[in-house]
């Protein structure tokens, strides 16, 4: 075998027998979020529903808001963007930005805010503070959302509350092998470093070989 044939099965050897010695399974966040609808206006002219994006990584944080809003009355509707606000349990106010809503159902372009009888908007809101921070949450915690509106035609303005609690939840365990016995345990570090140990072992012995440092033994 020529030398650079040899170097390369090398690398690739020790390449391959890092990554077994150090990858056991690694878990993520350990949780998940449930996000319930804790209150809303009865009788509302507005339906409105959110999903919420959260990044799980150093605290957990809302980075963006999908918004669904559907006008339920047979009236035209007009939402004041410049007065809508996310609210927190802490009672900070993140004033709102929804310059990127766009019909969804039941209409076509019309004037910014306004949605007729039967038609829904939809898309992401956020802080419209420049450099806006995502929202740390924790377990338990509320946020609400202010929307101002009026009727298109007298714009006499209303303002309603809905609001939505964010549950954290452990991740289901994964079901056990039916065909393991009841007595099996994970390996535990000590096994972990036996099985790297001995993959090493076997990594160098190729390595010997290839090299021709010991003679073929077939």
């Amino acid at each position: 075998m020529s030398r650079l044939g040899r170097s390369i099965a090398i690398a690739s050897i020790l390449i391959f027998t890092a990554l077994l010695a150090v990858s056991p399974s690694c878990q993520g966040a350990g949780h998940t979020w449930d996000v319930e609808v804790a209150d809303q206006p009865e009788q509302a002219a507005l339906s409105v529903d959110a999903v919420f994006s959260i990044l799980m990584l150093d605290g957990d944080r809302i980075t963006g808001c999908t918004l669904t809003i559907r006008n339920t009355t047979e009236a035209p509707v007009t939402i004041r963007w410049d007065e809508s606000a996310l609210v927190q349990q802490d009672e900070t106010i993140h004033r709102l930005t929804g310059t990127d809503m766009l019909y969804v159902e039941g209409a076509e372009l019309q004037a910014p805010g306004l949605i007729p009888p039967g038609a829904a908007i939809q898309g992401v809101v956020w802080p419209a503070s420049p450099g806006a921070e995502p929202i740390r949450i924790e377990d338990g915690d509320r946020i609400q959302l202010l929307l101002p509106w009026s009727w298109h035609e007298d714009q006499e303005q209303r303002s309603q509350l809905w609001e939505w609690q964010f549950i954290q939840r452990p991740l289901p365990e994964e079901p056990g092998d039916p065909m393991e016995s009841p007595e099996s345990e994970e390996p535990t570090a000590a096994n972990w470093w036996l099985i790297g140990t001995g993959v090493l072992a076997l990594a160098a012995l190729g390595v010997l070989l290839l090299t021709g440092a010991i003679p073929p033994l077939w």
